[in-house]
């Protein structure tokens, strides 16, 4: 019994060239099994976090809309001037309306599969926009400390705590917005 080997250069040029009118429909096809395999692949992992962030971003929509209410209320409160009442129902209100609609389409990915339709360019300048509440948050506690840190005894820490959250929050939101801009265009 004997076995037959034989030597098949891979790298040859011309070696084999499958015909022309096949060539590009097959490399079409190829690619997109291959971007359906990837798709299927991440959203094996994409899909249960987004149903966890789903009812989370709802909750903090539930909790958003209470201070909105609470910010509006203001308004009647002689105390307060109109323009931080007004500052604060519409920062209030918009946190709201965008975490509510970052948890809808949050369980609609997770129930569909699909994110949909692109979206226009004032939605995308809108969740940039929603990244001001987390980087105000996240950095809290930080500037707390730095703060106390800094300034032992002074009384005022409240205020330049609140100045680099605020800050804080605002670079979030600049790079958030440039961030969904960006992935739109390109």
């Amino acid at each position: 019994m004997f076995v037959i080997c034989a030597y098949i250069p891979t790298n040859t040029v011309g070696a084999y060239a499958p015909p022309a009118d096949s060539s590009l429909s097959s490399r079409m096809q190829r690619k997109e099994a291959a971007q359906r395999e990837t798709t299927e692949r991440t959203a094996k992992w994409q899909r249960p976090v987004a149903a966890i962030l789903g009812p989370v971003a709802l909750f903090a929509a539930f909790v958003a809309s209470v201070y909105a209410i609470m910010a509006i209320e203001d308004f009647k409160n002689p105390a307060v001037s109109f323009w931080s009442a007004a500052g604060a129902g519409i920062i209030m209100c918009s946190m709201a309306l965008l975490a509510l609609d970052l948890g809808i389409r949050f369980l609609r990915f997770a129930l569909v599969g699909k994110t949909g339709r692109k979206s226009s360019w004032i939605r995308q300048l809108l969740l940039g926009i929603a990244c001001f509440f987390p980087g105000f948050v996240f950095s809290l506690i930080p500037a707390a400390l730095w703060t106390k840190y800094v300034w032992p005894r002074r009384e005022d820490n409240l205020y330049a705590l609140l100045v680099i959250s605020l800050c804080t929050g605002a670079a979030a939101a600049t790079m958030g917005c440039i961030v969904q801009l960006r992935k739109r265009s390109g």
